[in-house]
């Protein structure tokens, strides 16, 4: 309710001053941030309801996403080779199958074997899987809009909307073709409507399904590939995920089937060879010896021959890795020429250990791995024309170079080793022309004949294994872990939207509410009155009942206002006149009229709000009475005008002699709430024209109370200088011994002069603020008028106080409800 006053209150204006320089009490920041947001509770709700209501659309609009998952495994080949190099290789080699897994070979076989051209476009949310059990399109078939009707003897129609004519039935589940489609429609399909096919381009379907596609390693160090297809069909994205993963095998065994037949045609050339000069070496050894009858040389000869024959099957060994390695290198020249952007084909030199000898060629070997690993990631995201791709590949190349170049050094040394054991091999030859030249013969032969043994035997075992991997799978690829169709979506989860939504749109509201409170600078609250005004609240009002039209509230404060606190409607009559005066016609004035407080509807704590305030000054001024009192606002529609009329009827009902002058002489209407006359008047009593006694009118308030009413008398058009200050102290001071109060309402402080003339005259000024609606500027600006004017001003009412929300502008004000249930009760 009113504010304690003090013993004294401070008229002075520089006490006045001094009281502003005070910072208002300000509550703790949990209690504001509670305040402020239960004031914008409706603007949090409204948009925690808005973002709630968009996302349910969104989730009930978007349809159903499916995710079905498939996992490969790699095993690691038994290659000796040195671990930094093998993990190098099987990186490589895991980054060039998720290449692989992601290109668009892949996707078109995945997309032709399904038929994921085809979508259904009607009814929504239908399934391809659940409505046409069989479905493939043609790879050359153009795009087009299939529709479907299923007639009541089992059968079905099929036809392209463009071409109407040309239909076809076929009973369901019976395959037809049609447009280059080939599908059967299931039972599921009895009881819809027309069913619509909308086959799509290759290209499209190849973009929908790489974005629904996504190929990853799960772990680092696991040797694993997880293949995720999302799809709003679940059958389709488990089959897809699956499709995908046998397509990958089978690829890998296709290739190694073919490099496979490739080196057993090889080895079998290679054996016959070897087996032809194996026989021709030993029936020449044999025919020696029996033509020749060959026996055991010397000693001497002995060891020249054994030495001999070791030079000669290094020399051999030397001719077969020389050989192989030469294979090895003419087979990479044919494959880099074959495919160019394929992975190094120099990977294959890490199978020659006397090559990894050899620190170069080993750092060489791990850089390439290295650069195609990256090349391979770097392909995830890229093409093959890309300036970065090509300068990986530029390196490749180059250290493909020097690979080449260091093999083929390589292998120049071994012919150079063989050369060199060759001339070894003459002149042992050449010391051994003493010996006998049947020993030197036999031992040739049987050297030849051990070559040729060693070398069929090592091109037979190869042979066999080469066999034995064409008749078994590829044990280092296969399926662990099968895609199966999901039960629940992954996506839209409509109670994750839910929630998400409900967060979203409470943080939304609260970053409004802020908003909106830090750009509000309207006076709610005691604190902001003191801070803006350096005044305390002399009394606060409640908010009267909303029952008046828009046009009613700003009858209340005599102007239009930009928020109006009562709802729009029509103005209904006002009660019956007090005393002996008509009912007001004006509707400004009946809408005052309405909330007069002596009405027997008039509101209980609107009513004792005013008891409370005249009590509290008549308490607070015992020793210098407010005989005279004006009643001004910042701005108009703030509510002074009823504030002065009730303040003066409340002030009479107590037993005092009260004056009521309306001084706003521009658009005063008092006159017209009483129902009395408007002229003779204030104005003409200033002029001298009219005596007090005539100008002034008697309202009854009840059978034992009245208040006498000085009206404004002719209205001034513009600008005039009729009231001065002379003027008014002259008429104030002959009247104001004839009544115990004299209550004043002055047009608005910061609009017109008549306020700060009319304060000359008080004993007191209040100032009337409406709470929610005078900005705190407005408020300091007409007290900065006043202390100018040095006037008395002793505090301000806070009008239309919003009870319900008082609690969380000031606390304090949420007792004003309580007079009401309080008379209930009693």
């Amino acid at each position: 309710m009113a504010s304690q006053i003090p013993p004294t209150l401070p008229t002075d204006p520089t006490a006045s001053a001094n009281l502003a320089r005070f910072p208002a009490p300000a509550p703790s920041s949990f209690s504001n941030l509670g305040r402020l947001f239960w004031r914008q509770r409706w603007v949090t709700l409204g948009c925690m309801v808005a973002v709630v209501g968009l996302v349910a659309i969104y989730t009930w609009r978007t349809p159903p996403v499916y995710e079905a998952s498939t996992m490969l495994r790699f095993e690691h080949s038994q290659v000796n080779l040195p671990q930094l190099v093998e993990q190098v290789v099987t990186e490589t080699r895991i980054s060039t199958e998720i290449e692989l897994l992601q290109g668009r070979t892949a996707a078109e076989t995945v997309i032709d074997s399904l038929g994921l051209r085809a979508e259904v476009v009607s009814p929504r949310h239908a399934r391809v899987t659940t409505l046409f059990p069989v479905l493939r399109v043609d790879p050359r078939a153009d795009t087009a809009t299939l529709a479907f009707r299923v007639d009541h003897d089992g059968r079905y129609a099929a036809w392209n909307p463009g071409n109407p004519l040309k239909v076809v039935h076929a009973r369901l589940g019976e395959p037809l073709t049609i447009a280059g489609v080939t599908l059967a429609l299931s039972r599921a399909a009895v009881g819809l409507p027309e069913i619509r096919l909308q086959i799509g381009s290759t290209e499209a379907a190849l973009k929908r399904f790489k974005a629904a596609l996504r190929v990853t390693r799960p772990a680092r160090d696991a040797d694993l590939i997880l293949v995720n297809v999302e799809a709003s069909d679940p059958e389709n994205a488990a089959r897809a995920a699956n499709l995908l993963a046998e397509h990958l095998i089978q690829s890998r065994r296709t290739e190694l089937q073919s490099r496979g037949a490739l080196a057993m045609n090889f080895l079998r050339a290679e054996v016959d060879t070897l087996g032809t000069q194996l026989r021709v070496a030993e029936d020449t050894l044999r025919r020696y010896r029996e033509r020749a009858k060959a026996v055991d040389p010397t000693q001497q000869a002995s060891t020249q021959v054994v030495r001999m024959a070791q030079i000669g099957a290094e020399r051999g060994g030397l001719d077969a890795e020389r050989s192989a390695l030469a294979a090895v290198m003419q087979q990479i020249k044919v494959d880099a020429a074959a495919a160019p952007e394929a992975p190094s084909p120099y990977r294959r030199l890490i199978g020659f250990p006397a090559l990894l000898k050899n620190q170069a060629a080993a750092e060489l070997l791990s850089s390439l791995a290295a650069l195609e690993n990256e090349r391979s990631v770097l392909l995830r995201r890229r093409t093959w024309q890309d300036d970065d791709v090509k300068s990986l590949s530029v390196r490749i190349r180059g250290l493909d170079d020097q690979l080449h170049g260091i093999a083929t050094t390589y292998l120049e040394g071994m012919t150079g080793q063989v050369a060199g054991l060759d001339r070894v091999s003459r002149q042992f030859g050449l010391s051994l022309d003493s010996l006998p030249t049947k020993a030197i013969q036999s031992a040739r032969l049987e050297r030849d004949a051990s070559i040729l043994t060693s070398l069929y035997t090592t091109m037979q075992t190869r042979l066999k294994e080469e066999q034995v991997t064409q008749a078994m799978q590829d044990p280092a690829m296969r399926i662990v872990d099968k895609a199966y169709a999901a039960d629940e979506p992954l996506r839209p989860r409509p109670a994750k939207n839910l929630a998400i939504a409900l967060v979203l749109g409470t943080l939304i509201g609260l970053s409004v509410s802020l908003g909106r409170a830090g750009t509000d600078r309207s006076i709610r609250s005691r604190a902001d009155v003191l801070q803006a005004s350096g005044h305390m609240v002399l009394g606060a009002l409640p908010r009267l009942p909303n029952r008046l039209g828009s046009a009613a509230q700003r009858l209340l404060g005599k102007a239009a206002v930009g928020r109006n606190r009562i709802t729009s409607g029509s103005v209904t009559p006002m009660l019956p006149a007090i005393g002996s005066f008509a009912t007001p016609t004006n509707p400004e004035a009946a809408a005052l009229a309405r909330h007069l407080v002596p009405q027997a509807g008039a509101s209980g704590p609107y009513a004792e709000a005013f008891s409370q305030l005249q009590a509290d000054l008549a308490l607070a001024f015992q020793d210098r009475p407010l005989n005279v009192l004006v009643f001004t606002s910042p701005l108009p529609g703030e509510g002074k005008t009823l504030t002065a009329i009730n303040y003066a009827l409340t002030t009479a009902l107590s037993g005092q002699r009260v004056l009521l002058i309306d001084a706003d002489t521009r658009c005063g209407i008092i006159n017209q709430v009483f129902g009395c006359r408007q002229e003779p008047g204030l104005t003409e009593l200033l002029a001298r024209s009219v005596a007090f006694e005539d100008a002034m009118c008697r309202i009854v308030v009840n059978p034992t109370t009245s208040i006498a009413l000085l009206p404004t008398g002719g209205l001034l058009a513009g600008p005039s200088r009729r009231i001065t200050l002379e003027r008014l102290q002259h008429v104030v001071r002959a009247i104001r011994n004839q009544f115990d109060v004299i209550v004043i309402d002055s047009p608005p402080l910061n609009l017109l002069a008549d306020a700060t003339l009319l304060s000359a005259v008080a004993d007191g000024v209040i100032v009337v603020a409406r709470a929610g609606q005078t900005r705190r500027e407005a408020l300091a600006f007409a007290m900065d008028r006043l202390l100018v004017a040095r006037a008395p001003v002793i505090g301000v009412v806070l009008n239309d106080v919003d009870l319900d929300r008082s609690r969380f502008d000031d606390g304090s004000y949420e007792y004003l409800a309580g007079a009401e249930k309080y008379y209930a009760a009693t």
